[in-house]
């Protein structure tokens, strides 16, 4: 099992302790886990009780207490001062924690601190105090220090000199910092730790992958400028699956309080009541300052999990999303706190196999598609057949799909309709070994059922597909293609062929063409039909 735990808002929903609570359940079943921070760094505060011991994660994975390890992400940065300290406050608890980097892990260094607490443009958009948005800004300026990098002692500090001479103009405005103790600190850290790239996710029955704030600080679907630099959706998470390989049911835990919390300066939606909360977790403090707080907010809830849901996981899979709240004897009005999120059984998602043919179709705003993978939006009830040998089929995607619905609208019953269409074309999976001499013959295009009238002949070519990562060598005929001039047929694009011979040979190959169709007689469209023949095998 993969579980991706979600701050559903701004951040202090109680992400910790669900990780916690997950973790636990697996060791209850005698499975191994392994926590994976997947967004941010040390500068989160992740609050976990167990038992008598209660303890505030900001460098180790929030399955710490239960002796669960960690992996610290190449997506993450890394304070190993700090790390160091906590890890000296757990062994007092009795705790040892397991944690392990990515090589490529961004280190903060203490200028990076400096530089944090004091801007004036950070502080009253609001930090955390800890580095993470100044390290950030240092690697993007081309300043980069990595774990790897302090692996070695003559590397570090020649790296760290040219961050402060060039980067920080060290000067009179900066405290006096022991760099020799701080570089060998670092190397020390590092080197008992040790790296390790993706394939360590490979050996554990369960992941569970721990988020850092909310969807709503997110770097881009946030609001300018009081989020966070960095992705607090699925999205890392999803690209260390797809990185891996791994194939495994995901589940989505969206955590939230019964109502909805944010620290800083950032703003709430208009006309809410906004108040302070009196939470020992979250105490005031000169960067963050009160802990602020307005009623849950349902329209709130549903557009954060429709940012969430707009990356398309790596695979199609048994897909679930858990809602978990947290702070539940603080709910006041139980019809302001949040629902479960919506479940149904939906459509089968197809993904192509070697030999079949499909509807290669994207909407005009290049937002409904379907590509022959089982993860994007048109995937589900897509009409895939086999080439078997010489004869008419027919191909289909429609959008007509409680599955596509979910996906897109967050309701089964919610309307979806596609418009037009950037690209368009019939296409066989592996064609170029799977049915090498098939000549593809669009005869027929149907909207909702209606016939669109075919302005020129379809051919047939040899292009390379890439699906998922995976290369495929596909045979297509393209329907609406405007990236592809009808004078490269039979030149640039040699090996163009129809049932009358090779484009090439023919006396007149003006009746040949990439656009079959006036692409402005698709409109609106909910499924669309594709009849051709297959001649040549």
């Amino acid at each position: 099992m993969i579980s991706i735990v979600l701050g559903t808002f701004f951040g202090d929903e109680g992400k910790g302790q669900t990780v916690h609570n997950l973790c636990n359940k697996y060791i209850g079943k005698r499975e191994s886990v392994l926590v994976v921070r997947f967004s941010g760094g040390h500068q989160v505060g992740h609050t976990v009780k167990h038992g008598d011991m209660m303890h505030t994660f900001s460098n180790f994975g929030s399955g710490t207490l239960l002796g669960v390890p960690t992996y610290w992400s190449e997506y993450c940065t890394v304070d190993p001062i700090t790390s160091m300290l906590e890890g000296a406050d757990l062994a007092k608890m009795g705790v040892h924690p397991i944690v392990q980097y990515h090589p490529h892990c961004q280190v903060v260094i203490p200028f990076d601190v400096y530089s944090q607490v004091n801007n004036e443009e950070n502080l009253r958009h609001g930090t955390v105090g800890t580095g993470f948005k100044a390290c950030l800004d240092r690697v993007k300026a081309g300043y980069s220090l990595t774990v790897v990098d302090c692996m070695n002692p003559y590397i570090l500090r020649e790296k760290l000199n040219a961050i402060v001479d060039n980067y920080y103009n060290m000067s009179s405005k900066y405290p006096s910092i022991d760099l020799d103790n701080w570089c060998r600190l670092a190397h020390a850290y590092f080197l008992h730790t040790g790296t390790v790239n993706e394939d360590c996710l490979l050996n554990y029955d369960n992941l569970v992958f721990e988020g850092s704030q909310g969807i709503l600080l997110d770097q881009r679907f946030g609001i300018m400028p009081y989020c966070t630099p960095s992705n607090t959706t699925s999205q890392n998470a999803y690209e260390l699956l797809r990185k891996v390989g791994i194939r495994k049911e995901i589940q989505t835990c969206y955590v939230t309080r019964p109502y909805i919390t944010r620290h800083g300066n950032g703003p709430f939606p208009s006309g809410m009541s906004v108040r302070d909360v009196d939470d020992p977790n979250n105490k005031f403090n000169d960067f963050q300052k009160t802990l602020r707080a307005i009623d849950f907010d349902k329209d709130l809830f549903a557009h954060s999990v429709r940012i969430n849901r707009s990356f398309k996981v790596p695979y199609r899979n048994e897909r679930t999303e858990k809602l978990y709240v947290s702070h539940w004897d603080e709910a006041s009005d139980a019809e302001s706190t949040p629902q479960q999120v919506p479940q149904g059984d939906f459509e089968e998602a197809v993904a192509v196999k070697s030999g079949e043919a499909y509807l290669s179709m994207v909407d005009s705003q290049w937002w409904l598609q379907y590509t022959g993978s089982d993860s994007d939006y048109l995937c589900y009830d897509a009409g895939v057949v086999p080439i078997t040998g010489n004869g008419e089929y027919t191909v289909s995607v429609t959008c007509d799909t409680d599955a596509a619905r979910f996906d897109t609208t967050g309701d089964v019953n919610g309307d979806l309709v596609a418009s037009g269409t950037a690209f368009m074309a019939v296409q066989i999976m592996d064609g170029a070994t799977a049915t090498p001499n098939a000549v593809i013959e669009v005869t027929s295009v149907k909207i909702d059922g209606t016939e669109v009238p075919l302005t020129k002949k379809s051919y047939t070519n040899t292009e390379e597909t890439e699906i998922n990562g995976e290369k495929h060598n596909n045979i297509r005929s393209n329907i609406y293609n405007q990236w592809v001039s009808d004078d490269k047929i039979g030149t640039e694009i040699a090996d163009a062929r129809s049932a009358e011979g090779n484009i090439s040979d023919l006396a007149d190959k003006s009746a040949y063409s990439a656009t079959i169709l006036d692409p402005s007689a698709i409109g609106d469209w909910k499924t669309v039909e594709v009849t051709f023949n297959i001649t040549g095998m």
